[in-house]
């Protein structure tokens, strides 16, 4: 049993780093439970739909599905969908579909979330793209000197904004933050109703204390990965 806050934050640095030897396989360590192994697609495609508020492999995934879907000439499926969405206006329908994708915008249209919902069912990933853990090494290892040199929110959203390896250290910190019980963070969540990677977010709002205790966890966090990923990770 781990007691302390700095156990805590160690085991799951190390579930962060043993998930992504996983991903590639399309499993993943469900931090909640370090027992329980679920597939990195979804069943249910309104749980992968939320990928897009997160980064690293997640939105990766959520990316590469969108991009496929919206292409005619490999999703031969997408036509019957833009005429069952607006048969008057093909460009119409496509545009309410990328805000469905890209903004969470209801369709209204039951018929044609029930067609996304099957061709997500039945598209096939290839994991093997999201092979992460060279770059997320060296990354992880100059986190906390990029905050210490440049600042908490400036560091994070370099990290956020490159995406792939560096966005997956990104939402890992926020995980790991959410679930080791960082109550400031998880409290603007839930009253925001958020789900997914938004540390930068509630950076932007805090004020000078919050920031300041936030910028203690991330260090301590990041100097966690960077031990684990040094034993971890073979370069």
């Amino acid at each position: 049993m781990r007691k302390t806050l700095e156990q805590e934050r160690a085991f799951y640095c190390l579930k962060c780093i043993e998930r992504l030897k996983l991903a590639k396989e399309g499993k993943w360590f469900d931090l909640r439970d370090s027992n329980n192994i679920y597939d990195l697609k979804p069943y249910n495609f309104d749980k992968f739909h939320k990928y897009r508020f997160y980064d690293g492999v997640k939105k990766e995934l959520y990316d590469s599905f969108v991009s496929w879907f919206m292409n005619e000439r490999k999703n031969e499926k997408l036509k019957n969908i833009l005429e069952n969405l607006n048969p008057k206006n093909k460009e119409q329908a496509r545009k309410e579909l990328s805000r469905f994708f890209d903004e969470g915008r209801d369709l209204n249209n039951q018929n044609v979330k029930e067609q996304i919902s099957k061709i997500y069912s039945d598209f096939s990933f290839d994991f093997s793209n999201y092979d992460y853990l060279s770059d997320y090494s060296s990354h992880a290892k100059r986190l906390s000197q990029m905050i210490i040199s440049n600042g908490l929110i400036p560091a994070i959203a370099f990290y956020k904004s490159k995406g792939e390896d560096r966005g997956q250290i990104y939402t890992d910190v926020c995980e790991i933050m959410e679930i080791t019980g960082f109550k400031s963070y998880t409290n603007w969540k839930n009253n925001n109703k958020k789900e997914g990677s938004f540390l930068l977010e509630f950076l932007m709002e805090a004020d000078f204390q919050t920031l300041r205790l936030v910028t203690a966890e991330v260090l301590a966090i990041a100097n966690w990965l960077k031990r684990i990923v040094e034993v971890e990770i073979k370069e």
